[in-house]
């Protein structure tokens, strides 16, 4: 466009109304101008040697992004991380995670508790409550323990009418069936009674706790058989 001389107010010349015509026939339209058109001219030019280079992307530094088989945290987050499984492979010494609540958190599965396994605790394996009492010998609980182990019961009776009651526990250890008294023939008014508890080794033998009452039904008998 070099015809006119605009400051010697010139005529337009044909010519430089076709060079205007021309430029603008190739300027891109504006609704052409998306970010699709955008992104699809990058992705043309991106790669080594393409002179495109960011600190960041989406906000992020490469340093938090993350791969397969592994979690990022990018950001502070207010609900779960959800994945197949964890494993820590810190030493000893350290501990593979840290809470601060104290909220129990169910379905928990672990094969040790404050360093102790659950055969460490006692545990209740057979239980029952408010047994009547007959005349004739009557079970108020039984167990077969799978092996040989240290067993306790505790008894506890509500007499409702002035008896005499027999009560015993009936097991075999390595010597054979034994037979351990908690009452033998004694006399109860009526009231609440806790009897003293009986420990022994048992072996896997059925056990069973048992009572006899001279009133038929003056007796309700509450017993539990814990695995110690």
């Amino acid at each position: 466009m070099a015809k006119t001389d605009w400051s010697r107010d010139d005529k337009v010349q044909p010519a430089d109304m076709n060079q205007i015509g021309t430029e603008i026939n190739n300027k891109l339209n504006a609704s052409a101008y998306t970010a699709a058109d955008v992104l699809a001219k990058i992705k043309t030019v991106d790669g080594t040697g393409s002179g495109l280079d960011a600190d960041m992307v989406d906000g992020l530094h490469t340093t938090e992004g993350s791969i397969n088989g592994s979690i990022a945290v990018r950001r502070a987050i207010d609900g779960f991380i959800q994945a197949n499984g964890f494993k820590s492979t810190v030493a000893n010494g350290t501990a593979p995670i840290g809470v601060t609540s104290s909220t129990m958190v169910p379905n928990l599965n672990a094969e040790m508790v404050g360093g102790k396994h659950a055969s460490d605790f006692v545990g209740k394996v057979a239980s029952a409550s408010e047994v009547s009492i007959t005349t004739t010998q009557q079970q108020v609980v039984g167990f077969t323990p799978a092996a040989q182990g240290n067993f306790v019961v505790y008894v506890y009776l509500r007499v409702t009418s002035s008896t005499i009651l027999s009560g015993s526990v009936l097991y075999a250890d390595a010597t054979g069936y034994q037979t351990s008294n908690f009452v033998q023939s004694a006399p109860f008014d009526v009231g609440s009674y806790s009897l003293f508890p009986i420990y022994f080794n048992a072996t896997a033998q059925f056990i069973q706790v048992v009572f006899t009452s001279n009133v038929p039904g003056a007796v309700k008998v509450s017993a539990s058989i814990t695995e110690v």
